[in-house]
């Protein structure tokens, strides 16, 4: 089975004070804001284009932690990039 990306890959980011809460947290939060920004609903259908709920899934991978210092102490950034992705059999390219 092959896969194929529909769409554009959108780049999130999570910000929090707490080391463990964003990792607890940040994929949580990845997942909800990509859900939202490529518009699934509640019954699988999405505003993308190709997208067909018995094929396709929404992917979101870790890309990065960064920390920052300051006056007012630590601050840590997650970053993640979400995609639509599509399922196809090898020999149906479309």
């Amino acid at each position: 089975m092959a896969t194929k990306r529909l769409g554009k890959v959108e780049t999130i980011h999570t910000h929090h004070k707490s080391y463990v809460r964003i990792l607890e947290e940040g994929i949580e939060w990845a997942q909800r804001e990509a859900m939202s920004r490529f518009g699934v609903d509640d019954n699988g259908h999405a505003k993308v284009k190709g997208w067909q709920r018995s094929c396709c899934s929404i992917q979101i991978e870790f890309k990065r932690l960064t920390m920052s210092c300051g006056m007012m102490g630590p601050e840590y950034t997650c970053t993640f990039e979400a995609w639509a992705e599509k399922y196809t059999e090898d020999d149906d390219e479309e």
